[in-house]
């Protein structure tokens, strides 16, 4: 919410991201994404 409110409102601050949070959850995902794929070039993927 506070997001579209800084959109449409042009004196309102944008929000503070947890970047900390962000990086633990999207690293660990891009990592088993790109093994995923390294095991379907190889052809070892079920």
């Amino acid at each position: 919410m506070g997001w579209a409110l800084s959109i449409w409102a042009p004196g309102m601050p944008m929000p503070q991201i947890d970047t900390d949070t962000l990086m633990g959850l999207l690293v660990p995902m891009l990592g088993l994404a790109g093994y995923r794929t390294f095991e379907k070039v190889k052809g070892v993927a079920r």
